[in-house]
């Protein structure tokens, strides 16, 4: 199954780790730069999570673009 990720440090970070967790990687991540660290509790960026299981990171409109040019079975969205 091809998933498409969106999503945000934080709660995505969550996610992301469950996912794993299950046997489910993620083809791509789409996020968006964050000009500071998450701020409610100690967590690292979910970009560093991606690059540490080698999952292709996107950030904003080239995100979206990527997406649009491939074939995903599900668009999974977690902010």
């Amino acid at each position: 199954m091809r998933i498409a990720f969106f999503a945000l440090t934080g709660v995505g970070n969550e996610a992301l780790k469950a996912l794993i967790s299950y046997g489910i990687k993620p083809q791509i991540l789409i996020t968006r730069t964050e000009p500071k660290p998450y701020p409610y509790y100690d967590e690292i960026n979910i970009v560093e999570l991606a690059k540490h299981h080698q999952i292709p990171t996107f950030y904003e409109e080239m995100g979206e673009t990527e997406v649009l040019k491939n074939y995903y079975d599900v668009i999974l969205v977690c902010t």
